[in-house]
């Protein structure tokens, strides 16, 4: 058990081979951003694969999204192909990226997040390690002690199509904003020739009337 926690600490650390501004992008990847942070398990093995004392961090690191249907990666391996400390990782890391906060959404409901990896079993999940999980759950593990029963409740597919609306919309502001201020930048020059002619203007007109009161005055 040791040996899996210590395992699981490094499964990620292929990921300091990923851009950060695609690590923290809150909202959906496109394909380029994908095919980066899927880069981070094949990374990971090759960080870790000379730890001969514990072969299996590399072991972990590499496989940890590998599934049981063959839809995985990096090596699309299926069922017992799959080495099992990287099937204990993946509920793990499935269960933590769906129960902790992110920057656009905050954790999903317990129980929401718990169904969701009831149903991954024999597809993305392996179903027996879903099984002791879900024991686990029976007996009052993994739900967070300030856990009040609330959290979204949305699939994640419609929360990251919820938050790119969100940011398209955003986007957008930000872009007529910007084009409002270059447009406004492009027409000071003129506003301040007018403005300048205006007040010359101002000065030869007060110019001749003090001419025009001084000689009145000889």
């Amino acid at each position: 058990m040791r040996r899996n926690w210590a395992t699981a600490l490094l499964h990620d650390i292929g990921k300091i081979g990923v851009d950060d501004k695609v690590l923290n992008k809150a909202g959906k990847l496109d394909d380029d951003e994908f095919k980066q942070i899927k880069s981070h398990s094949a990374l990971g093995y090759r960080v870790l694969k000379d730890i001969s004392i514990m072969p299996e961090l590399a072991i972990g690191a590499g496989a940890h999204h590998e599934r049981p249907d063959g839809k995985g990666y990096p090596k699309g391996l299926k069922g017992d192909e799959i080495p099992r400390v990287a099937q204990i990782i993946a509920v793990a890391d499935t269960f933590d990226a769906m129960y902790s906060d992110r920057p656009y959404r905050k954790r999903m409901n317990f129980e929401k997040a718990v169904s969701i990896i009831r149903d991954a079993a024999g597809t993305q999940l392996a179903a027996d390690v879903v099984d002791a999980f879900l024991r686990l759950v029976d007996k009052g593990f993994f739900r967070a002690p300030d856990d009040d029963g609330g959290g979204t409740v949305e699939d994640i597919d419609n929360i990251h199509k919820s938050y790119a609306r969100a940011q398209a919309i955003k986007d957008a502001h930000r872009t007529e904003i910007a084009e409002g201020r270059e447009a406004a930048q492009e027409q000071e020059p003129e506003t301040e020739s007018e403005e300048g002619g205006r007040l010359l203007d101002r000065i030869r007109r007060r110019h001749r009337r003090n001419k025009h009161r001084k000689t009145g005055k000889e």
